[in-house]
């Protein structure tokens, strides 16, 4: 099992609903770079835990695929907020614009 470094936020998730049943995580290799880890994963070379938005492209390519489990369900928020009173320049827009793009179920600004 490939996991990213312990503390990041869905890593963390993961690790407390385990902790909960009695369970221990003990990953063969962790790193950083989700980009890393889902190219094992395209090479047959294992398993992780990822957000949905991470592999997105590839569940829909057919070329990875969610395995069913009894775990929990994990759900993550993000937010992007800004000062509703300060001016939001062209490159702000367009990392909104983004950002809206690509985080799933976002709500409109």
């Amino acid at each position: 099992m490939y996991l990213t470094e312990k503390g990041i936020g869905y890593r963390y998730a993961l690790e407390q609903v385990l902790a909960e049943k009695g369970f221990e995580l003990h990953p063969f290799w962790e790193v950083g770079n989700t980009d890393i880890i889902t190219k094992f994963m395209l090479k047959n070379k294992g398993i992780s835990f990822l957000p949905e938005y991470v592999v997105r492209d590839y569940l829909k390519e057919g070329r990875l695929k969610i395995l069913d489990t009894e775990c929990s369900e994990i759900v993550m928020w993000s937010q992007l907020v800004h000062h509703r009173d300060k001016f939001v320049t062209p490159q702000m827009n367009l990392f909104i614009e983004l950002m809206l793009k690509h985080i799933n179920g976002a709500p409109d600004i």
